[in-house]
């Protein structure tokens, strides 16, 4: 009797233990995720733009204009992010390279930038096709 006493005792001292392992990981990991949306809500990023046809140039004022800028202006305002945009007549690597921008809206996932940059998956995709006619085919 008193050994199933006591191997109960155990089970129950073993139990509390996980599950207070597991409470403070849950909260450890709560936390750190507030802390760091916090940060990211306080933060300005320098978001680069340069003349890219119609998804970001300057526009009549000089101010960033474009699809990629209302698309990214609109998500930054939903999410409380605060977005500075940076005319940058360079490439978005050199932007990036020389810290002169955090970010860039369009940039392609290419294996040279592997390692210097971090490409996120695509937020929006491009396709390209050729059209001929049957009389005057492309080969």
């Amino acid at each position: 009797m008193v050994t199933l006493k006591n191997t109960h005792s155990r089970r129950t001292l073993a139990l509390f233990a996980v599950l207070s392992a597991s409470l403070l990981a849950i909260l450890g990991t709560v936390v750190v995720r507030q802390w760091r949306t916090s940060r990211v809500l306080k933060t300005t990023f320098r978001i680069g733009f340069d003349n890219s046809g119609r998804e970001h140039f300057p526009g009549p004022d000089g101010k960033p204009a474009g699809n990629s800028v209302d698309l990214l202006n609109e998500a930054a305002r939903r999410s409380g992010i605060k977005l500075e945009w940076i005319y940058s007549p360079e490439d978005g690597d050199a932007a990036l390279a020389s810290g002169q921008v955090d970010l860039w809206p369009l940039i392609a996932d290419l294996p040279e930038r592997k390692g210097r940059l971090y490409v996120s998956d695509p937020w929006t995709m491009t396709e390209y096709g050729i059209v001929s006619r049957d009389s005057d085919p492309i080969v």
